[in-house]
């Protein structure tokens, strides 16, 4: 992230949020269930796996600004991946957008809600990783997905 100023932070994420919600929200529950979406994920696993972080970075932000340690070792990201993908193999592509789009709103009602000192390092560092960059690097791998089954997505930022 190149700035510290948190309505910037904030600008972007949703900007980043509506493009990659956009993307995924005009696809139908057939089509979140393709294999192939990120790696042999489905759409389906990208929702579930995206509210994941997204709740790890709330849970993660609210223990920092009470001063405790993190609730877990999220270091090892890739076997948090692979545990959670496990644990939701079976969400419904309807439950999976609705755990998304709630563990969204939820993030983003508590980054609303700092103050300008509680947006340090740490918290900046997680809302990166949780949102916009996180956005960034999957909204990318669903177009490339969509390419190749042939169903373009509408431009980003013509709708919401």
């Amino acid at each position: 992230m190149t700035t510290s100023d948190p309505a910037l932070i904030l600008a972007r994420i949703d900007q980043t949020y509506r493009a990659l919600f956009q993307t995924l929200g005009d696809l139908s529950d057939e089509d979140l269930q393709q294999p192939g979406m990120v790696g042999s994920w489905r759409g389906v696993d990208l929702l579930a796996h995206l509210a994941r972080w997204e709740e790890a970075g709330l849970a993660v932000i609210d223990h920092h600004l009470r001063g405790e340690p993190a609730p877990d070792d999220y270091r090892d990201y890739e076997a948090w991946n692979a545990r959670w993908a496990a644990e939701d193999a079976s969400l419904a592509p309807a439950a999976a957008r609705q755990r998304w789009t709630r563990a969204h709103q939820q993030l983003m009602d508590r980054l609303r809600g700092l103050s300008p000192a509680q947006w340090d390092e740490v918290v900046r560092d997680w809302v990166e990783g949780v949102t916009a960059g996180h956005y960034e690097e999957h909204l990318a791998d669903v177009l490339a997905w969509r390419r190749r089954i042939s169903q373009p997505a509408e431009p980003p930022g013509t709708c919401c």
